[in-house]
């Protein structure tokens, strides 16, 4: 890959970890390795290391096989470590950089066809950032344009590379890559992830789907108490009110009315969808499952509206304009909760029932556009009211 420069960040404590994370062995080899090994195999011939802590150990172990740079700064974050690579890729690699192909060293499920799909769609538009994506959700490696890099070391902000990145999808200059591997959304953090991880068996999500050839059955959790101001409402928990119980009533009359093959009984966790399923249910038994939770709308659930755009105008604005990928304070976007309803629903599918899934408006957007083969941002032709049911009937392979 000419023209590209690897930058794998290994600078960090590992204090979750309780070991250090880039020398772990990883499938046979220390994880640094196997990500410098990966990057090299496709095709990059630039790659720059920055170490920080216990940075005497990684240099013994790599010697000159790569740049290595340290970074003074390291106990400050990930920003401070991002920031000494991309000034050492300015001061030394300027004119041999077009493009860098940004990992932190915690993601070992990443493999060189996402390098490659990268390097791909990026050719097309080398001012913007590229991203993949599994099930719609962005992951790692990035993609990072070298015009963008001044811009990255001069920002100030609190939110870091978030700041930069949202800028330039707000600008229509994020690329997504669907990729395959669910790998590039896999971090270790902590003992239990690295011990997952090693033993990781991708998830047929795609075969799966296409093996369930009953039917589901989507229903919208009934109408909530009212609040005086309009709040936000994403996992902010409310009750049912009596029209929504009654919504709840006919949905059971409905279902009642239909041939259910042994049907399965899902909720989502929070209140208003586990009373709703309750009514439906009746004293039939019923899993809940938190993975079918409406958006999480971070610090900004339950607050009002008004309060936010008061408080936080430019968030609100930016909210309002890129309903899709904007998430901040904590939360997610509609491509996390995507990702996130179809890992829930997937360790379902096997069980050759139907399935009855009470859950939110989101949720529901996320999976019938997603079986429709619609584009997420077509969810809004969906008219999904509170109460409401939708049934997706499924043969093999369809």
């Amino acid at each position: 890959m000419k023209k590209m420069t690897g930058l794998i960040l290994a600078a960090g404590f590992s204090s979750r970890m309780e070991a250090f994370k880039p020398l772990l062995p990883f499938q046979g080899e220390p994880l640094i390795i196997r990500q410098i090994n990966t990057m090299k195999d496709a095709g990059l011939e630039k790659i720059v290391v920055v170490t920080g802590y216990e940075s005497e150990d990684i240099k013994n172990l790599l010697g000159n096989s790569v740049h290595l740079v340290h970074n003074e700064d390291f106990q400050k974050g990930m920003y401070s470590s991002l920031l000494s690579g991309l000034n050492y890729i300015m001061a030394h690699l300027y004119e041999e950089t077009e493009g860098i192909l940004y990992l932190p060293v915690d993601y070992p499920l990443v493999t060189k066809d996402e390098y490659l799909k990268l390097h791909e769609a990026w050719k097309e538009d080398k001012n913007s950032f590229a991203v993949p994506v599994f099930m719609g959700k962005k992951g790692h490696p990035l993609l990072i344009p070298r015009a963008a890099v001044p811009l990255i070391i001069s920002n100030t902000g609190k939110a870091g590379l978030k700041e930069i990145t949202r800028f330039y999808e707000n600008k229509d200059m994020m690329i997504r890559v669907p990729v395959n591997n669910e790998g590039v959304l896999l971090d270790m953090d902590e003992k239990e992830d690295y011990e997952l991880l090693q033993k990781y068996i991708p998830q047929p999500f795609e075969s799966t789907f296409d093996k369930f050839s009953n039917t589901l059955y989507l229903v919208r959790h009934g109408e909530t108490v009212q609040h005086r101001e309009k709040v936000f409402i994403g996992q902010y928990d409310v009750d049912l009110n009596d029209k929504g119980r009654k919504q709840g009533e006919r949905i059971e009359e409905t279902l009642g009315q239909q041939s259910l093959e042994n049907p399965l009984y899902i909720s989502s966790d929070l209140k208003r969808a586990v009373d709703t399923m309750k009514i439906i249910a009746g004293e039939g038994d019923f899993i809940t499952d938190r993975g079918f939770r409406e958006i999480n709308l971070g610090s900004w659930d339950g607050e009002t509206i008004s309060y936010i755009k008061t408080r936080y105008p430019n968030d609100y604005q930016d909210r309002g304009n890129n309903t899709l990928t904007w998430k901040g304070h904590g939360g997610e976007n509609f491509y996390d909760l995507r990702y996130r309803a179809l890992k829930s629903l997937v360790k379902y599918l096997n069980e050759e029932r139907d399935i009855v899934l009470v859950c939110h408006k989101g949720i529901m957007e996320a999976i019938i556009t997603f079986f429709l083969g619609m584009n997420l941002e077509e969810k809004n032709r969906l008219h999904l009211p509170k109460g409401s049911l939708a049934i997706l009937s499924f043969s093999k392979g369809h």
